[in-house]
């Protein structure tokens, strides 16, 4: 919801577990509410409704829960997925163009060119 009315945009997960004002869009973190094989999405959302990018982070048959969510800046946030990891996810201001074959990575993207705003990495 935004302004009180319902949003009509569909994006992954099953479980809203954050959500932050970024910029004139928003930041939404979601999960796939499935505890023996967790994944975490975080999208990002234009306005009105426009999905700008999307990125997942999951193992398979690895259970996983969101914690110690930090804000670090204006544009970054940090937190544990998979125990006593770290992570930062940073939001860009202008997109970069990146290829992506996420094959071993725990970080899951559209494979090929894509445009990207957000950036997920171990810390």
């Amino acid at each position: 919801m935004i302004g009180g009315k319902p949003v009509p945009v569909r994006f992954p997960g099953v479980s809203l577990t954050a959500q932050f004002q970024c910029g004139e869009g928003y930041l939404l973190l979601t999960t796939a509410d499935s505890p023996f094989e967790e994944s975490l999405y975080a999208i990002l959302l234009g306005m009105p409704t426009e999905i700008l990018d999307v990125v997942e982070l999951s193992n398979p048959y690895t259970p996983a829960a969101l914690t110690d969510l930090e804000i670090v800046s204006d544009n970054s946030l940090e937190f544990s997925f998979f125990g006593r990891d770290r992570w930062r996810l940073s939001v860009s201001e202008r997109p970069q163009w990146r290829f992506s074959l996420p094959i071993f990575s725990p970080v899951k993207r559209k494979t090929g060119f894509s445009r990207r705003y957000l950036r997920l990495h171990a810390v």
